[in-house]
């Protein structure tokens, strides 16, 4: 028999010593992040979420073990247990297993068996069940116990007595129930039926048959709690003909003069015992496994909360919305000390909003506020749009952040907050959690019950201790990755420090009342802290003041004297590495040496002319990205030369000319000093300039840490090393070969990241109102914050966006809500894909001579070819020609392009469509593209975002890179055309190019492959954060071609901003408005992609001919490329069930006897 060891080692796919060893550490008392950090060399870099699945698994098979002896003991005290059953009882894999086995033997209460037992009628239904040769027939063999004395008085008497026995005989059998066990989860459903005629959030369910091995968690979640309330009435279902017949092969010996006998006592074993018990144990476990999935998910999405970058050293302006009671408001300065609270009313009414506007710029000149954190609650809308109109009259400086506010009014009304803020009212509590949550969200949020954070549905139905536990876990693997000043951390966080407890945190407190500590060391003086308590904690808690360096790092004072010796190696004291993060900050990030800034051309200038270009540089595209340190853009200080040239080599040479090279010293050619520019950034490495977005969003990290990260080492640290030019050799890529996903980065790859709520309250969101006459030709060119907005909104109805969502393959779907027509849409970046001039034609007039052209609209260069002409003005001419006016001649409003990825490499099959591997260059160009075409009304969908970089494997390839070349690459390109960036300096002055330039595209596909683990479109750090929140982003967001199956993660790219779906590629079961109906945050962004989806069409052609007296119809719109993907579909359906067919008829036929 394998141990236990080996059976984790088995089940993990670890190596055994190294299980072994972690057992050991376990047994030990060590806890889970101090074997995670600081016992690497012993498990082979275990990550904690590994060790604690050991650590589950490791109690679980323990106590296995325990029940196996204990069960042992207890059957050989009745002096029945034999070999044979020893070895079943050590070979049982489960618990259910070894009570299978004990369920003979257990004492039982008294039962119909037991009473026929009493009677003495035991053997005779042993004989009966043996069914032997000699067998006699039932009724002869019963006459021998009748015995009126014992209260058999008759022969049916008697075999009702031995039917009673043989019944609770099968019922016991282990191997009997393990059969129908298997069978139950194989081929069982699980039925629900309304239980009342009141419609309530469980109608889904009211008529509901799914099989059991397909529920999903939080099917039977909602099920249960419906049986609970009374709503629903459940049962599982199992064919009784095939459980019977699985009994009968079991039990029945065919010929026997008892088969009649045992069958009728299979069929009472059955439905009286043996299946209700089934029946309760598939319940059970259903439920057990749900709830153990729910308890998982509610772990990992309470990590990414508590792991939300801080922005820290900021006055911040904490905004708590409400409409009733006000919006509550607290100033709290870099430490999280509250400076200053207020209540104001923006939702009373146009001059209340105006005095509060008021009186936050004056709390924000008084106190220096630099962002604004906004609870995401009640009213939260309105409190938004208040604090941008406050923005904008102080002129920016300030930028603001959605904060997730769940569990707020829990802390602003428990014991803790009372004894931390006594002055101040519950309401303004919540608004200063709210801005501490901003600060620093893991020190505030570890103050409140993680179940009150808001980190799933149904929690409360779970086992409290379970929960606990597992959200325990979670929070000290974080609050330990992280560490804490042990001067200044809160009770509240040192609870979670691995070794300490609320007691021991309250007595470190109590003795830094007295003194502070100067050592780590000097923790071992406080009450409750002894050797091994130290060893536990040490490493994660940090004494800035002490005067051992060693003592503010990670390096645990068990390897001090290691790290001191390696410093020696290096020539180095300990006292040299304090000033390390100054000296690295110094030299700032890894940066190019020569970069593009901006690039303009002559008109054509005839012999001895000359043209004076103004070229104007944008400074944030200098920044370079700190990932690990400032977190944002920053500016190193030093000399910057600004050079002009005929090509990059001709403005380096001029660069080095300037800094006294000459060709002596390797250069091609003699370079021009005169065509450079140095300008000097003086003082420290700048983290605030460009930390801002032109918008007033604060930029900081997206992609390093969490679910949504694109650094690899966010999921495995250490697992992947990026290339370095201090380090060419050393880091050059290599092929990183046998990587398996962890279960982290396999479940965002399972994209089914969002369990759907049923019972959120919805009761205040309007959908389908048709009291408004609004029409979207009343919006056309309505700014995106215009009122009427939310009017329009109102007016569709769900189920009509899921149809014009899911329908967006070559196709506009109208919606008649809101008289929108229906219009095709089309594909290329360099011209229509499907279709041909002669079909032009004006407003569905076709041309007079429209026959006359015969040919495509791709007439224009390719992409690269344009990119490498170095011409803005050109560029912006061909989006206005081949992009708007053949949208406008083909009544095509959207056009898919430009295509406007980076040429990462020589191997891509698309670098063709793309404009080139540098990020300006393809940004400007790409800029002016959109520009043109947008002049002409064109709504152009810039693709794909982002990071494709090669056709093989492209549908849910996993892209990873970490987040400064994410940011300064392929993101810094697209982000000048979505910001409008790269104005032509000829247009400037220009009257007829007024208009040009004024906003960004308003459109934009993204890519088959991921950003990192998730789905492009679900990707909420790049199409949210960064997309919509930095760069200001507001329009039509559509999916690739068929893009729409389980790698499109449809629910969850609803909620990170996709409008739209170019073709739907899978049946998705929750695509309909009741299925949504119940989740509050779905709606929302259902409501977001609405008004973003609407924006975008009212200020494109779309409109061009609709009048607001227009009666829209929807009619089929079908392309070329429509009606051949359609045929394809039905076609391989056909052909699919053709070969199904085929196989049934041929397996029939392979069955049907011998060949000749």
């Amino acid at each position: 028999m394998q141990t236990i060891a080996e059976i984790l080692a088995r089940e993990l796919d670890k190596p055994l010593a190294h299980v072994q060893n972690v057992i050991d550490l376990l047994d030990q008392g060590n806890t889970i992040p101090f074997i995670a950090r600081y016992r690497k060399e012993l498990h082979g870099s275990m990550d904690d979420t590994v060790l604690r699945t050991l650590e589950d698994r490791l109690s679980y098979l323990r106590n296995l073990d325990q029940r196996r002896q204990e069960v042992k003991n207890a059957i050989d005290g009745q002096g029945k247990l034999t070999d044979e059953l020893s070895a079943a009882i050590d070979s049982a894999a489960t618990l259910a297993e070894v009570e299978d086995l004990y369920r003979p033997y257990k004492q039982k209460r008294r039962t119909r068996a037991t009473v026929a037992r009493e009677k003495g009628l035991e053997p005779l239904a042993l004989l009966l069940l043996d069914q032997g040769r000699d067998c006699p027939a039932p009724e002869e063999a019963a006459r021998d116990y009748v015995d009126p004395e014992k209260g058999v008085e008759t022969v049916v008497d008697a075999l009702q007595g031995a039917n009673d026995i043989v019944a609770e005989l099968l019922s016991d059998d282990a191997a009997i129930r393990k059969t129908l066990r298997e069978l139950l989860r194989r081929q069982g459903h699980l039925r629900s039926l309304a239980a009342t005629e009141e419609d309530t959030v469980y109608r889904l369910y009211y008529d509901f048959d799914q099989p059991i091995a397909k529920l999903a968690g939080h099917q039977v979640l909602a099920i249960n709690r419906g049986e609970k309330e009374g709503v629903l009435s459940v049962t599982v279902l199992l064919d009784r003909e095939l459980g019977l017949m699985t009994l009968r092969r079991a039990v029945v010996r065919p010929g026997s003069r008892a088969m009649e006998f045992i069958k009728a006592a299979c069929e009472d074993a059955y439905d009286r015992l043996i299946y209700p018990s089934l029946e309760r144990e598939a319940r059970s476990d259903l439920t057990a496994s749900a709830c153990e999935g729910a308890i998982a998910n509610f772990g990992l999405n309470l990590k990414p909360l508590l792991m939300q970058p801080p922005v820290k050293g900021h006055v911040t302006m904490g905004l708590d919305p409400g409409y009733a009671h006000g919006c509550k408001v607290a100033v709290i300065d870099g430490t999280g000390r509250v400076l200053d609270t207020a209540v104001v009313y923006p939702t009373y009414g146009p001059r209340q909003k105006q005095e509060a506007i008021d009186r936050l710029s004056r709390l924000v000149r008084r106190h220096g506020v630099t962002h604004i954190a906004i609870g995401n609650g009640t009213a939260s809308r309105e409190t938004e749009q208040m604090a941008v109109e406050m923005i904008r009259a102080l002129g920016g400086g300030v930028s603001y952040m959605m904060v997730n506010e769940a569990g707020a009014s829990v802390y602003s009304a428990s014991k803790l907050a009372a004894e931390e803020f006594p002055e101040y009212d519950v309401n303004l509590r919540s608004a200063v959690s709210i801005a501490r949550r901003m600060q620093d969200p893991l020190a505030e949020l570890v103050k409140i019950d993680p179940k009150s954070i808001g980190v799933g549905q149904y929690q409360h139905d779970m086992d409290p201790k379970k929960l606990d536990a597992s959200l325990a876990g979670v929070v000290e693997s974080c609050v330990s990755s992280v560490g804490a000043d042990l001067n200044t951390a809160s009770p509240s966080l040192l609870a979670h420090i691995a070794g300490i407890n609320a007691k021991t945190a309250q007595s470190i407190c109590d003795y830094r009342k007295e003194k502070r500590f100067e050592t780590r060391a000097e923790l071992k003086k406080v009450k409750g802290v002894g050797e091994k308590a130290f060893r536990q904690c040490a490493g994660f808690l940090r004494v800035p003041e002490s005067k051992n360096v060693l003592d503010n790092t990670g390096v645990h004072p068990e390897s001090y004297d290691a790290a001191k010796g390696l410093l020696e190696l290096l020539g180095a004291t300990p006292k040299d590495a304090r000033d390390l993060p100054a000296r690295l900050n110094a030299y700032g990030v890894e940066k190019a040496a020569v970069q593009l800034m901006d690039f303009e051309k002559t008109s054509t200038l005839q012999p001895g002319a000359s043209q004076t270009i103004t070229m104007k540089v944008d400074l944030a595209n200098l920044a370079s990205y700190d990932a690990n340190g400032a977190k944002t853009y920053i500016i190193d200080p030093g000399d910057y030369y600004f050079a002009i040239g005929t090509d990059a080599h001709d403005a380096l040479n001029n660069v080095l000319a300037a800094q006294g090279k000459t060709v002596a010293d390797g250069m091609t050619a003699d370079g021009n000093a005169a065509k450079t520019y140095k300008w000097t950034w003086t003082g420290d490495v700048d983290k605030t300039t460009f930390a801002v977005s032109k918008n007033g969003t604060a930029i900081t990290n997206q992609l390093t840490e969490g679910d949504y990260a694109m650094d690899y080492n966010a999921f495995e640290p250490g697992t992947v090393t990026y290339l370095s030019r201090a380090d060419w050799n050393g880091t050059f890529p290599k092929t990183y070969s046998g990587l398996t996903a962890n279960a982290t980065v396999s479940r965002l790859l399972n994209n089914d990241l969002y369990t759907l709520k049923t019972d959120d309250d919805v009761s205040d969101l309007v959908f389908g109102d048709t009291t408004s006459t609004l029409t979207i030709n009343d919006m056309k060119n309505a700014p995106y914050d215009d009122p009427r907005w939310e009017e329009l909104v109102n007016k569709v109805t769900v189920a009509e966006f899921l149809d014009f969502s899911a329908n967006a393959f070559h196709n506009i779907q109208g919606i008649a809500s809101v008289n929108m027509p229906q219009k095709a849409a089309d594909d290329g970046p360099g011209g229509s894909d499907s279709h041909y001039l002669n079909e032009g034609g004006y407003q569905g007039v076709p041309y007079a001579d429209a026959a006359d052209y015969t040919s495509g609209t791709r007439v224009a260069p390719s992409p690269v070819n344009l990119a490498y002409a170095w011409n803005k003005e050109l560029a912006f001419e061909n989006g206005e020609i081949i992009l708007g006016e053949s949208t406008l001649v083909l009544d095509l409003p959207i056009m898919i392009g430009p295509g406007m990825n980076i040429h990462r490499h020589a191997y891509n099959a698309r670098g063709v469509e793309y404009y080139s591997e540098d990020p300006i260059l393809s940004g400007y160009v790409g800029s002016a593209v959109v520009q043109g075409a947008q002049s002409k009304g064109t709504l152009v969908n810039i693709k794909h975002m982002g990071f494709n970089d090669q056709e093989i494997n492209r549908s849910g390839v996993a892209v990873f890179m970490n987040e400064q070349k994410a940011r300064e690459l392929e993101l810094r390109n697209l982000q000048q055309a979505f910001e409008g960036n790269g104005k032509p300096a000829s247009f400037e002055g220009d009257a007829t190019k007024d208009n040009t330039y004024t906003s960004g595209a308003r459109g934009v596909m993204t890519s088959y492959n991921r950003h990192g683990a998730v789905a492009a479109s679900a990707n909420v750090a790049t199409m949210v954060n960064i997309l919509q929140g930095e760069w200001g982003f507001h329009g039509y967001n559509v999916t690739d071609f068929t893009g729409v199956s389980l790698k499109a993660a449809p629910k969850e790219s609803l909620l990170a901003g996709t409008t739209n779906f170019c073709g739907f590629g899978a049946s998705v079961d929750y695509w309909n408005a009741e299925a949504l109906s119940g989740d509050r945050a779905m709606l929302l962004a259902i409501k977001n992609d609405i008004h973003n989806a609407l924006y975008a069409l009212a200020n494109s052609a779309m409109l061009n001919g609709v009048k607001s007296t227009t009666v829209v119809s929807t009619v089929e719109v079908m392309t070329p490329w429509r009606v051949a993907y359609t045929a394809c579909e039905y076609a391989f359906g056909a052909l699919a069930a053709l070969s199904l067919v085929f196989w049934v008829v041929s397996k029939a036929t392979s069955k049907g006897g011998k060949k000749a």
